[in-house]
C-alpha cells in the first residue's frame, strides 16, 4: 500500500501528521500536491522590481506645469491646496521646492486670527473648525493653543 504521506515532503508539519495519521490522507494529497507544485515555481521565479523611473515627479508633471506650481506657490498660495490641484502629495510638492532652491514659507498667524481663534475656541468650537473658519491649518492653529497654553 502507498505510503498516504510520501508526495507532501517539504509542506507544513501539520499537514503531514494530518496526512500520515488520516483515513483521507489521499484528499490531502489531491489538494495539496497541486500547491506545492506552484510553489517551487513561485521560489525559483525572479521578483520583479517596479519601475521607480514611473513614480518621478517630472513623469507626472510637464515642465510647464512645475514652473507654474512654484510661481504659484511663490505667489503665496497654500501648498496643500497646490498639492492637491497638481494631485501630488505635501510632501513631494516640498521636495519640489527643495530641488528648485525656493525657499519654503512658514505662514505665522497675524493678530486678527490669534483673536478669532481664541473667540471661536471660547464659544466651545473645536481646534479644527476653528481653524478652517479662520483660513489656516489645524496645525498651526493647535501650535498656538499649545504656546499659549505654556505662558
Amino acid at each position: 500500500m502507498k505510503n498516504p504521506g510520501e508526495n507532501l515532503a517539504g509542506v507544513d508539519p501539520l499537514v503531514e501528521i494530518i496526512a500520515h495519521y488520516s483515513r483521507y490522507a489521499h484528499h490531502y494529497e489531491q489538494l495539496v500536491s497541486p500547491l506545492i507544485k506552484l510553489n517551487k515555481k513561485l521560489i525559483h521565479r525572479q521578483p520583479e522590481t517596479p519601475n521607480r523611473e514611473a513614480f518621478k515627479v517630472a513623469h507626472r508633471l510637464t515642465k510647464e506645469q512645475v514652473v507654474s506650481l512654484l510661481q504659484r506657490y511663490e505667489a503665496s498660495e497654500h501648498s496643500t491646496c497646490l498639492s492637491r490641484e497638481y494631485g501630488i502629495a505635501k510632501s513631494t510638492l516640498l521636495l519640489l521646492l527643495d530641488e528648485h532652491g525656493v525657499k519654503k514659507r512658514r505662514q505665522p498667524l497675524t493678530a486678527s486670527q490669534k483673536r478669532e481663534l481664541r473667540e471661536l475656541r471660547s464659544t466651545g468650537m473645536s481646534i479644527r473648525r476653528a481653524a478652517e473658519r479662520v483660513g489656516t491649518s489645524y496645525g498651526t492653529a493647535q501650535k498656538y493653543f499649545a504656546e499659549i497654553a505654556k505662558v
